[in-house]
């Protein structure tokens, strides 16, 4: 259980590169092993309990017979890979800003250490917000399948 969150995310690794993903899974370079904490989790745990909360709103707490259309699944649907989005991007850029990402996986040297290019930018944790808001949506919908047949009104949306 402790790598399933990660091995989710490495499906969508090429939106945001190895380099960083190396960093999301605990590595440390100092010591060549995964000594760091899983990022993975951190952000995977953020983002199932959004969609699960999105989900309860939909179907339990908003759940009028107006609004329990297929277009306000999808608008709910939207507003959690926005708040995915945003959620993955601000954990991964903080880390970044804040200089928790050793520099050799963020930079690639030559032999008198400067720098030949960057493996690790500002676009790579855009990438992993992306990444985590495909997260987001495989999520809500999972659970929307899961949780919606309890509900009096919304228990057909989006379909049957």
């Amino acid at each position: 259980m402790e790598n399933l969150l990660g091995q989710i995310y490495c499906w969508f690794q090429s939106f945001y590169g190895q380099d960083l993903s190396y960093y999301l899974w605990g590595y440390d370079p100092g010591t060549e092993a995964y000594t760091n904490p899983n990022i993975y989790n951190l952000v995977g745990l953020i983002t199932l309990v959004c969609s699960l909360v999105l989900v309860v709103v939909f179907y339990y707490i908003i759940n009028h017979p107006r609004l329990c259309k297929w277009w306000s699944w999808l608008i709910t649907l939207g507003i959690n890979g926005v708040i995915a989005l945003f959620v993955g991007y601000g954990i991964v850029m903080s880390k970044y800003v804040n200089g928790y990402i050793h520099d050799t996986l963020m930079y690639q040297r030559d032999a008198d250490g400067n720098i030949i290019s960057i493996l690790i930018g500002e676009s790579n944790c855009w990438g992993f917000g992306i990444a985590n808001m495909f997260v987001a949506m495989i999520a809500f919908v999972l659970l929307s399948f899961m949780l919606k047949w309890w509900s009096s009104s919304a228990k057909h949306v989006p379909f049957l």
